[in-house]
């Protein structure tokens, strides 16, 4: 069994079925064998082709058995396939039987520098159905890319990215930086995480906000992890003011300048977003100065948690 596990892997899952599907009887019966955790991933691009009644996705589906545990999709070019009540029917429906599901939807621009409308309800994947499985869907922003995303809920973190290696996609996540076993009062369908990557706004401009914009059209967002060196101050107050949900962030570090404490000092004059934050939870790799502490606890006056990640000391050598 192991040895046509570690096969799967490198098939998509069409090609699992079209490769071994005909040698055999015993192959049919290895595929709907109870005793076999197979996992797949496919690649889908087309709607029309998900609807298809003769698309890989479908037969596949139809030949295969209903006791697949695990299940990875990537798929684009057509919003619809962010129906997340079409994916309920389908699993239900196919794989009552699914432990793990991982999901990806590259969502881009048009020629005409235009994304496509979404005409669903937000929120859509935050149903009982999902929040049951403990399957949350959360977006990254990397440069000017959008990818919407499910996963498990513990191995959500910083490091949600996919990687493709010899045709199949690979998942590397870690726990959840604010998640603790004591902690009993998560609430999964405020979990929605968005992450920030290899951007400098200097550069970008307003895409990272533009884009920031998109997704609230899409979900709401209740964490935000930012993956660079140093976070501009002047980019997270306005990336809380449109996050007006915010439960908690992580940063890197806090770069600041000459205009950093004039800026604190008139937030604290106008209370502008200070009014507005739910943050309660923060985290900090690196702090510069004690100016830190004081931005953070002018924009997020709820705060009651703050991490620090600290580095270890260096011992000196002992001669001898």
């Amino acid at each position: 069994m192991k040895f046509f596990n570690e096969i799967f892997d490198y098939f998509n899952g069409d090609e699992i079925v079209e490769t071994f599907s005909k040698l055999n009887s015993r192959f049919q019966q290895l595929l709907h064998s109870s005793s076999i955790l197979i996992k797949t991933h496919f690649y889908l691009f087309y709607y029309e082709e998900m609807i298809n009644k003769d698309h890989k996705l479908e037969i596949f589906s139809n030949k295969s058995c209903s006791n697949l545990k695990i299940l990875s999709i990537s798929c684009s070019q057509n919003i619809i396939l962010l129906d997340a009540h079409r994916w309920e029917h389908f699993i239900l429906h196919y794989y009552p039987e699914l432990e793990k599901f991982y999901f990806i939807y590259y969502d881009g621009i048009d020629n005409d520098n235009q994304y496509e409308i979404y005409s669903g309800g937000i929120n859509q994947f935050s149903s009982t159905f999902w929040i049951e499985r403990k399957w949350i869907f959360n977006v990254k922003i990397d440069n000017t890319d959008i990818e919407y995303m499910i996963c498990p809920y513990k191995y959500i973190d910083e490091y949600f990215f996919l990687q493709k290696i010899n045709c199949s996609v690979f998942f590397f996540f870690r726990k959840i930086w604010y998640d603790s076993i004591h902690d009993k009062n998560i609430k999964y369908s405020a979990s929605t995480t968005l992450i920030l990557a290899n951007f400098v706004t200097s550069s970008y401009g307003e895409i990272p906000f533009e884009k920031t914009r998109r997704v609230l059209t899409i979900t709401q967002i209740y964490h935000l992890i930012i993956i660079e060196k140093h976070s501009s101050v002047h980019v997270l107050i306005q990336l809380i003011s449109l996050l007006s949900d915010l439960i908690t962030f992580k940063l890197c570090s806090l770069s600041s300048d000459d205009r950093t404490q004039y800026i604190v000092r008139e937030l604290c004059r106008l209370g502008s977003i200070k009014c507005q934050s739910k943050t309660t939870k923060v985290c900090l790799e690196e702090i510069n100065d004690i100016d830190n502490f004081n931005f953070i606890s002018v924009i997020c006056p709820r705060v009651l948690q703050v991490n620090l990640v600290l580095p270890y000391p260096t011992l000196p050598c002992r001669a001898g």
